[in-house]
């Protein structure tokens, strides 16, 4: 009686937890979105760690310390206004963890703002020949 109770109680258990947290499993789903995308696990995995944890940008100046990849990601958001940079880290990761990529997708005002605030570099530069070039 007991062996049969137990899967029971484990399914309720999971059932519980999916209701109690379905941003949990939005995330879970982005992730393998993400990871099917890119073809790399390693990738996805930090992106979900930079994405998701507690303190996102944290992790993500570590990560850009670590990484020469989320160092695009990571000079991105640090000058965007704190009311856009979620959206700008998914467009990043969407369009290959390129500056130059999300560029494209940003306004003109917000391009502005990246360039007047990114430090000299190639991804400012490029952000230049986008601006005087008006996205065409």
């Amino acid at each position: 009686m007991i062996i049969l109770f137990i899967p029971f109680f484990l399914f309720a258990l999971n059932l519980s937890e999916i209701l109690s947290k379905p941003k949990s499993y939005v995330r879970d789903f982005y992730l393998t979105e993400f990871m099917r995308e890119t073809n790399s696990t390693i990738l996805a995995y930090k992106a979900y760690n930079a994405l998701y944890k507690k303190r996102p940008f944290k992790h993500l100046r570590l990560l850009a310390k670590k990484d020469k990849a989320f160092e695009d990601i990571y000079k991105c958001i640090n000058v965007m206004p704190y009311y856009v940079r979620e959206v700008d880290v998914s467009c990043i990761l969407e369009n290959g963890l390129s500056l130059r990529s999300i560029a494209t997708k940003l306004s003109k005002k917000d391009l502005k703002y990246l360039y007047n605030n990114l430090p000299d570099s190639k991804e400012k530069r490029a952000i230049k020949v986008l601006l005087t070039n008006d996205f065409s």
